[in-house]
């Protein structure tokens, strides 16, 4: 008999918010964070990520086709800790690295492994002006953090049109 899937629990809006824009090696990252339930956003818990957040990103920051524009997010989860690292490439793609920590003392951050990504829900928020899932709002952030490299003009247009 086939197994039948079941929601653990039903979806209730995560505490989405702007933290601030962090500038890393020629990069420019709007930085939120999330948070599950009641738990407590512990930024202290995300400084140890950057390192692997800086190796992620390609370099240089700027090229004729990469902005040096991107986002971080701190997602605060049910037992675990996601670090969610977004950049604009390739004029119209948004390469994706997830990095997470359990729950813990002793514990350290890893690289996602195949099975776990970004959760869809957060991904997909109205309140992520970043979110993957909504190309223009992505458009729209880029232009806000963008330091001068995208404009409102025909370079919108021309990332528009290829998607």
């Amino acid at each position: 008999m086939p197994a039948t899937w079941t929601c653990s629990e039903e979806y209730r809006p995560r505490r989405t918010t702007f933290d601030d824009v962090r500038e890393l090696e020629g990069w420019r990252l709007k930085v939120y964070s999330i948070v599950y339930g009641t738990s407590v956003m512990e930024w202290t818990v995300y400084d140890d990520v950057w390192p692997l957040i800086r190796s992620a990103l390609p370099q240089p920051a700027v090229t004729p086709c990469r902005p040096g524009v991107g986002f971080f997010i701190a997602h605060t989860g049910r037992g675990v800790h996601y670090a969610v690292l977004g950049w604009w490439d390739n004029e119209n793609e948004l390469p994706i690295r997830l990095f997470v920590r359990e729950f813990g003392d002793n514990t350290e951050w890893r690289a996602g492994t195949g099975a776990e990504s970004v959760c869809v829900w957060a991904a997909g928020s109205r309140r992520l002006p970043v979110s993957p899932l909504r190309g223009e709002r992505m458009i729209m952030a880029l232009r806000a953090v963008g330091c001068g490299i995208l404009t409102l003009g025909s370079q919108v247009s021309s990332v528009r049109g290829r998607t």
